[in-house]
Protein backbone atom coordinates (compact mmCIF):
# COMPACT_ATOMS: atom_id res chain seq x y z
CA UNK A 1 0.00 0.00 0.00
CA UNK A 2 1.25 3.75 -0.93
CA UNK A 3 2.55 5.87 2.33
CA UNK A 4 0.40 8.63 2.04
CA UNK A 5 1.95 11.99 3.27
CA UNK A 6 -0.16 14.89 4.76
CA UNK A 7 -2.92 16.23 6.35
CA UNK A 8 -6.29 14.06 7.52
CA UNK A 9 -9.72 14.88 8.86
CA UNK A 10 -11.74 12.92 11.01
CA UNK A 11 -15.06 13.23 10.72
CA UNK A 12 -18.42 12.42 12.27
CA UNK A 13 -19.88 9.35 10.22
CA UNK A 14 -22.96 10.47 10.88
CA UNK A 15 -23.34 14.27 10.34
CA UNK A 16 -19.77 14.53 8.20
CA UNK A 17 -18.58 17.15 10.73
CA UNK A 18 -14.78 17.45 11.28
CA UNK A 19 -14.17 17.68 14.56
CA UNK A 20 -10.11 16.68 14.63
CA UNK A 21 -7.47 17.45 12.22
CA UNK A 22 -4.13 16.30 12.39
CA UNK A 23 -0.64 15.47 9.92
CA UNK A 24 1.33 12.49 9.53
CA UNK A 25 4.05 10.56 7.67
CA UNK A 26 1.54 7.52 7.52
CA UNK A 27 -1.90 8.42 7.35
CA UNK A 28 -3.26 5.09 7.14
CA UNK A 29 -1.14 3.57 9.76
CA UNK A 30 -2.31 6.91 11.54
CA UNK A 31 -5.88 6.17 11.27
CA UNK A 32 -5.49 2.75 12.64
CA UNK A 33 -3.80 4.25 15.31
CA UNK A 34 -7.00 6.60 16.84
CA UNK A 35 -9.25 3.91 16.34
CA UNK A 36 -8.13 2.15 19.12
CA UNK A 37 -9.57 5.25 21.20
CA UNK A 38 -6.64 5.73 24.15
CA UNK A 39 -6.61 8.65 26.56
CA UNK A 40 -5.11 11.33 24.06
CA UNK A 41 -7.03 13.43 21.54
CA UNK A 42 -9.06 12.51 19.97
CA UNK A 43 -9.53 8.94 21.65
CA UNK A 44 -12.00 9.51 23.96
CA UNK A 45 -14.83 11.29 21.36
CA UNK A 46 -13.61 7.96 19.19
CA UNK A 47 -13.89 5.78 21.77
CA UNK A 48 -17.43 7.44 22.76
CA UNK A 49 -18.52 7.31 18.74
CA UNK A 50 -17.49 3.53 18.69
CA UNK A 51 -19.48 2.75 22.48
CA UNK A 52 -22.65 5.08 21.16
CA UNK A 53 -22.94 4.00 17.58
CA UNK A 54 -20.56 1.09 16.69
CA UNK A 55 -18.99 3.04 14.02
CA UNK A 56 -15.67 4.41 13.16
CA UNK A 57 -14.68 7.98 12.40
CA UNK A 58 -15.14 9.09 8.92
CA UNK A 59 -11.21 9.72 7.89
CA UNK A 60 -10.60 12.53 5.09
CA UNK A 61 -7.65 13.31 3.34
CA UNK A 62 -7.63 17.12 3.21
CA UNK A 63 -4.07 17.66 1.74
CA UNK A 64 -0.50 15.93 0.47
CA UNK A 65 2.50 17.41 1.09
CA UNK A 66 6.06 16.98 1.60
CA UNK A 67 7.59 15.83 5.24
CA UNK A 68 8.72 19.44 5.92
CA UNK A 69 5.58 20.83 5.15
CA UNK A 70 3.51 19.07 7.64
CA UNK A 71 4.01 21.42 10.73
CA UNK A 72 2.33 24.78 8.44
CA UNK A 73 -0.45 23.14 6.80
CA UNK A 74 -1.94 21.28 9.86
CA UNK A 75 -1.92 25.00 11.18
CA UNK A 76 -2.99 26.39 7.92
CA UNK A 77 -5.96 23.66 8.30
CA UNK A 78 -6.97 23.63 12.14
CA UNK A 79 -7.77 27.06 11.76
CA UNK A 80 -10.25 26.86 8.81
CA UNK A 81 -12.03 24.37 9.95
CA UNK A 82 -11.55 26.34 13.74
CA UNK A 83 -14.07 28.70 12.18
CA UNK A 84 -16.68 25.97 11.25
CA UNK A 85 -16.51 25.17 15.51
CA UNK A 86 -16.61 21.72 17.37
CA UNK A 87 -13.05 20.75 16.47
CA UNK A 88 -11.46 19.06 19.09
CA UNK A 89 -7.84 20.01 18.29
CA UNK A 90 -6.80 21.60 21.62
CA UNK A 91 -3.81 23.48 20.43
CA UNK A 92 -2.90 25.32 17.13
CA UNK A 93 -0.99 22.76 15.44
CA UNK A 94 2.25 21.65 14.23
CA UNK A 95 4.74 21.36 16.54
CA UNK A 96 4.65 21.86 20.53
CA UNK A 97 1.49 22.60 22.25
CA UNK A 98 1.23 26.11 20.88
CA UNK A 99 -2.87 27.45 21.67
CA UNK A 100 -2.98 25.05 24.46
CA UNK A 101 -5.52 26.20 26.76
CA UNK A 102 -6.23 24.29 30.33
CA UNK A 103 -9.09 24.60 32.19
CA UNK A 104 -9.06 25.56 35.79
CA UNK A 105 -10.06 22.40 37.03
CA UNK A 106 -6.55 21.23 35.42
CA UNK A 107 -4.58 24.12 36.47
CA UNK A 108 -5.47 23.41 39.83
CA UNK A 109 -4.96 19.80 39.51
CA UNK A 110 -1.24 20.91 38.25
CA UNK A 111 -0.25 23.25 40.97
CA UNK A 112 -1.55 20.88 43.68
CA UNK A 113 0.94 18.15 42.19
CA UNK A 114 3.86 20.69 42.15
CA UNK A 115 3.28 21.84 45.16
CA UNK A 116 2.77 18.81 46.54
CA UNK A 117 6.53 17.71 45.45
CA UNK A 118 8.33 20.78 46.03
CA UNK A 119 7.37 19.91 49.88
CA UNK A 120 9.85 17.33 49.64
CA UNK A 121 13.47 18.33 51.02
CA UNK A 122 15.56 16.16 48.10
CA UNK A 123 13.63 17.50 45.55
CA UNK A 124 13.94 21.49 46.44
CA UNK A 125 17.63 20.59 47.00
CA UNK A 126 17.97 18.78 43.19
CA UNK A 127 16.74 21.65 41.92
CA UNK A 128 18.53 24.50 43.03
CA UNK A 129 21.29 22.31 42.82
CA UNK A 130 20.68 22.26 38.93
CA UNK A 131 19.81 25.36 38.70
CA UNK A 132 23.21 26.44 40.45
CA UNK A 133 24.98 24.54 37.85
CA UNK A 134 23.03 26.17 35.05
CA UNK A 135 23.91 29.44 35.88
CA UNK A 136 27.62 29.30 36.54
CA UNK A 137 27.61 29.12 32.59
CA UNK A 138 28.69 32.50 32.06
CA UNK A 139 26.82 32.17 28.26
CA UNK A 140 23.21 31.27 29.85
CA UNK A 141 23.19 33.63 32.10
CA UNK A 142 23.48 36.24 29.09
CA UNK A 143 20.84 34.14 27.35
CA UNK A 144 18.36 34.50 30.50
CA UNK A 145 19.27 38.12 31.15
CA UNK A 146 18.63 38.95 27.39
CA UNK A 147 15.79 36.96 27.61
CA UNK A 148 14.21 39.10 30.41
CA UNK A 149 15.53 42.39 28.93
CA UNK A 150 13.51 41.96 25.81
CA UNK A 151 10.17 40.51 28.12
CA UNK A 152 10.34 43.75 29.98
CA UNK A 153 10.70 46.17 26.98
CA UNK A 154 7.27 45.76 25.99
CA UNK A 155 4.61 48.03 27.86
CA UNK A 156 1.74 45.91 28.42
CA UNK A 157 4.39 43.20 29.93
CA UNK A 158 5.54 45.62 32.75
CA UNK A 159 2.27 46.59 33.41
CA UNK A 160 1.21 42.77 33.71
CA UNK A 161 3.69 41.90 36.13
CA UNK A 162 3.60 45.10 38.58
CA UNK A 163 -0.38 43.85 39.10
CA UNK A 164 0.39 41.10 39.68
CA UNK A 165 3.06 41.46 42.60
CA UNK A 166 1.12 44.58 43.70
CA UNK A 167 -0.35 44.06 47.25
CA UNK A 168 1.36 40.81 47.40
CA UNK A 169 2.92 40.45 51.23
CA UNK A 170 5.56 37.81 51.86
CA UNK A 171 5.69 35.95 54.87
CA UNK A 172 8.18 36.28 57.64
CA UNK A 173 9.45 33.14 55.99
CA UNK A 174 9.99 33.63 52.88
CA UNK A 175 11.69 37.38 53.82
CA UNK A 176 14.06 35.77 56.30
CA UNK A 177 15.00 33.52 53.05
CA UNK A 178 15.64 36.34 50.57
CA UNK A 179 17.86 38.17 53.19
CA UNK A 180 19.77 35.32 53.61
CA UNK A 181 20.46 34.41 50.29
CA UNK A 182 21.03 38.40 49.54
CA UNK A 183 23.98 38.50 52.45
CA UNK A 184 25.37 35.66 51.08
CA UNK A 185 25.23 37.19 47.70
CA UNK A 186 27.13 40.54 48.51
CA UNK A 187 28.17 40.59 52.43
CA UNK A 188 30.08 37.17 52.12
CA UNK A 189 31.73 37.87 48.06
CA UNK A 190 33.84 40.80 47.71
CA UNK A 191 34.00 39.50 43.79
CA UNK A 192 30.34 40.43 43.23
CA UNK A 193 30.29 43.50 45.43
CA UNK A 194 33.49 44.60 43.10
CA UNK A 195 31.40 43.63 40.07
CA UNK A 196 28.27 45.79 40.81
CA UNK A 197 30.41 48.86 41.55
CA UNK A 198 31.80 48.85 38.85
CA UNK A 199 28.96 48.17 36.84
CA UNK A 200 26.69 51.01 38.65
CA UNK A 201 29.77 53.74 38.54
CA UNK A 202 28.97 56.57 36.16
CA UNK A 203 25.42 55.27 36.10
CA UNK A 204 23.06 58.46 35.59
CA UNK A 205 19.33 57.87 36.42
CA UNK A 206 17.39 59.45 34.13
CA UNK A 207 14.64 61.95 35.15
CA UNK A 208 11.76 60.03 34.30
CA UNK A 209 13.40 57.13 36.41
CA UNK A 210 13.78 59.44 39.00
CA UNK A 211 10.55 60.45 39.00
CA UNK A 212 9.05 56.67 39.58
CA UNK A 213 11.53 56.38 42.23
CA UNK A 214 10.13 59.06 44.39
CA UNK A 215 6.32 58.36 43.04
CA UNK A 216 6.85 55.11 44.80
CA UNK A 217 8.03 56.40 47.88
CA UNK A 218 5.45 59.28 48.31
CA UNK A 219 3.35 58.39 51.36
CA UNK A 220 5.06 55.26 52.61
CA UNK A 221 5.59 55.29 56.27
CA UNK A 222 8.11 52.64 57.60
CA UNK A 223 7.20 50.48 60.48
CA UNK A 224 8.69 50.95 64.31
CA UNK A 225 10.44 47.72 63.75
CA UNK A 226 12.13 49.14 60.02
CA UNK A 227 13.31 52.32 61.57
CA UNK A 228 15.17 50.37 64.12
CA UNK A 229 16.57 48.22 61.65
CA UNK A 230 18.00 50.82 59.43
CA UNK A 231 19.25 52.99 62.80
CA UNK A 232 20.90 50.14 63.52
CA UNK A 233 22.73 49.68 60.65
CA UNK A 234 24.00 53.16 60.03
CA UNK A 235 25.23 52.82 64.27
CA UNK A 236 27.35 49.77 62.59
CA UNK A 237 28.44 51.42 59.35
CA UNK A 238 29.74 54.34 61.68
CA UNK A 239 31.09 52.28 64.62
CA UNK A 240 32.79 50.36 61.42
CA UNK A 241 33.97 54.05 59.62
CA UNK A 242 35.50 54.89 63.14
CA UNK A 243 37.30 51.94 64.04
CA UNK A 244 39.09 52.36 60.27
CA UNK A 245 39.71 55.84 61.35
CA UNK A 246 41.37 55.29 64.69
CA UNK A 247 43.23 52.42 63.30
CA UNK A 248 44.83 54.70 61.00
CA UNK A 249 47.32 53.40 58.21
CA UNK A 250 48.87 49.91 58.56
CA UNK A 251 52.42 51.05 58.94
CA UNK A 252 53.95 54.22 60.70
CA UNK A 253 54.73 57.01 58.40
CA UNK A 254 58.19 58.12 58.34
CA UNK A 255 59.26 61.75 59.48
CA UNK A 256 61.86 63.04 57.82
CA UNK A 257 63.87 64.61 60.93
CA UNK A 258 66.16 67.67 60.99
CA UNK A 259 69.71 66.47 61.53
CA UNK A 260 71.32 67.64 64.67
CA UNK A 261 74.19 70.95 64.57
CA UNK A 262 77.62 70.63 64.33
CA UNK A 263 79.08 70.95 67.37
CA UNK A 264 80.70 74.27 67.72
CA UNK A 265 83.73 75.60 69.49
CA UNK A 266 83.95 76.31 73.36
CA UNK A 267 83.92 79.15 75.07
CA UNK A 268 84.28 79.44 78.81
CA UNK A 269 82.96 82.13 80.58
CA UNK A 270 85.20 83.74 83.06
Amino acid sequence: MTRLTGIYALADPRTGVVRYVGKAVNITARYRQHCKGGDQNPGPWVAWLWQVTRRRPLLIVLQLCARGDLADRERWWIAEHRRAGGLLNQTDGGEGTLGLKHTPETCAKRNAAIRKQHQDPAVRAKISDATRRRYQDPAERAKTADAVRRRFEDPAERAKSADAARGRVKSPETRAKLRAAMLRRYRDNPAERTRLSVANRGKKLSPEHRAKLRAAQLGKHHTAATWAKLRAAALRQHAQERLKRAAGPLTAPIVPTRPDPAPGPVHHLT
